[in-house]
């Protein structure tokens, strides 16, 4: 005699049928949903301030120091590129395709020259400031040829100035490796390598780096990827 009837299991069966019943009767879809927005996972969210539509995936942005313009990376399924927007109105300005790109941005303190992680490529995206207050490309600071998807190579993430606008830290993702950066001759001074698995992700001009760590025992309830900072200095 079958007795799966009327068990909690039955019960649980007979919720799902009808939540997948309810979904298709709405027929609920991603995006814009009166003043909110749809997601993906069904959720709707209403997000305050003014919103500007950009290419998917906003991985990275900084505002300059002069407080006129906020740089922001988009790296998803699209094409990469460097937005800039009015810091004062919002406003998009500009648009700048750059390949690959990745979270890292870094403005100079005159606010004339943008860098901007490479992602995949291995290098880093110069933009610097025109006479009309646009940017536009300059050229890059190579650090490393990448692999299919960077996944065997360097995959560039994080940038950030030193103090004396001279040198430009790096962190190259998939290679555990800091790099300091010749800003002046575009070139690699000088790298570190960390602990194997430490993915460097986000460094400052104070020559730290973020990074995550997965802790060595896996069946440990605190097993979670976490955010750690180690110091490093760099010999000349």
């Amino acid at each position: 005699m079958n007795r799966i009837a009327g068990t909690p299991l039955a019960a649980m069966g007979l919720v799902w049928i009808a939540w997948v019943a309810v979904g298709v009767a709405q027929d609920i879809r991603p995006g814009q949903d009166g003043e909110g927005s749809r997601l993906h996972n069904g959720w709707r969210i209403t997000p305050a301030g003014q919103h500007i539509t950009t290419a998917d995936m906003p991985a990275g942005c900084a505002a300059s120091p002069d407080g006129s313009t906020l740089a922001m990376v988009s790296s998803g399924n699209g094409e990469h590129t460097v937005y800039l927007f009015d810091a004062a109105t919002g406003a998009l300005r500009q648009s700048v395709p750059v390949g690959r790109a990745w979270n890292g941005t870094a403005w100079s303190a005159d606010s004339a020259t943008l860098y901007v992680s490479g992602g995949v490529s291995g290098m880093v995206h110069i933009l610097q400031r025109q006479a009309d207050g646009s940017v536009a490309r300059a050229g890059e600071i190579l650090i490393q040829e990448s692999g299919p998807r960077g996944r065997d190579s360097i995959w560039l993430g994080g940038l950030a100035l030193g103090a004396d606008g001279k040198a430009l830290y790096a962190a190259g993702t998939a290679n555990d490796t800091i790099y300091r950066l010749d800003v002046a001759g575009r070139s690699v001074a000088a790298r570190r390598r960390l602990n194997v698995g430490s993915r460097p992700t986000m460094c400052n001009n104070r020559k730290w780096t973020s990074r995550r760590a997965t802790r060595r025992t896996p069946t440990a309830p605190s097993d979670r990827r976490a955010w750690t900072s180690v110091s490093l200095t760099f010999s000349p």
